[in-house]
Parts: C-alpha cells; structure tokens; sequence
C-alpha cells in the first residue's frame, strides 16, 4: 500500500499528539476529519489530514 495512506498510529506520530485526539478528529460531529474504516485501522489520505489541519486554522472554537 502506498504511503500516502497513514493509520492513526501514524498520523499521531507524525503530528505529536495522540492516537485518542485523531480518533476523536474523525469521530466528531461537525468539522471531521475525512477516513475511512479497514478493519480495526482508519486510514487517512495524507492529503486529507493536510486539508483538514488547514481549514482547522479558521475554525472557532465556539462553532463545535
């Protein structure tokens, strides 16, 4: 499989936060990050965590 898929594992490495939040990032109702489901892993496009953390920049927190 090409790298440009990443488990949670690795995302959170690559980022430096925990498997949890990544978790928490594609499980959250509004403002998701795009995976999708294999198995027991989510698989996230490298492109898509790289979307996702941009829009995350114009986000306010009371919108969640």
């Amino acid at each position: 499989m090409s790298k440009q898929y990443l488990k949670v594992k690795d995302a959170a490495e690559l980022l430096g936060l925990s498997e949890d939040t990544i978790r928490n990032w594609i499980n959250r109702p509004r403002h998701k990050l795009p995976a999708v489901k294999a198995g027991r892993d989510w698989l996230i496009k490298r492109e898509d965590l790289e979307h996702f953390l941009e829009d995350q920049k114009n986000v306010r927190g009371d919108e969640e």
